[in-house]
């Protein structure tokens, strides 16, 4: 059998667009990177694209080596700079604690402008702390694709 990876991409921030990545590094607990921040509402609950379908409209993109987040809202602005933290919050991830450092920066307001919700990006310790080990990546052939797109 052979296989082919015809493309690669991640949620720098979790719940919106996809980045898709010329190469990437898969870790056992996932692809370096992916879902490096995630957004927590006034209760510091986890906010996502289930609950606040808007946030898929935001293309970030993330450069780890210069730490460096842009976002590209829907109306063509570019939201950008250099991420830093300042202070700690205790995220609840569907009952779960996961500890993250706030984000300081023009994000959070230009995200809660777009969410009409008043919102906090934070970024965990690790990458996707909501995946662990079982769920670190989502492979999905092409052989499925057409199977879809048949029904």
């Amino acid at each position: 059998m052979e296989a082919r990876v015809a493309w690669v991409a991640v949620a720098p921030i979790k719940g919106m667009a996809l980045e898709l990545v010329d190469d990437a590094l898969l870790t056992e607990a996932g692809i370096a990177g992916d879902r490096r921040f995630f957004l927590v509402d006034e209760n510091d609950r986890l906010i996502n694209a289930k609950g606040l379908g808007v946030l898929q409209q935001i293309r970030p993109v993330y450069d780890e080596a210069t730490r460096t987040l842009s976002l590209h809202m829907p109306n063509g602005a570019v939201v950008d700079g250099v991420v830093e933290t300042n202070g700690d919050v205790s995220a609840n991830f569907w009952g779960d604690p996961k500890q993250a450092r706030v984000v300081v920066g023009p994000w959070s307001d230009a995200i809660s402008d777009l969410a009409a919700r008043n919102l906090r990006l934070v970024e965990p310790a690790d990458s996707a702390p909501d995946r662990g080990r079982s769920g670190a990546t989502t492979l999905l052939s092409t052989g499925s694709l057409r199977a879809l797109a048949q029904e």
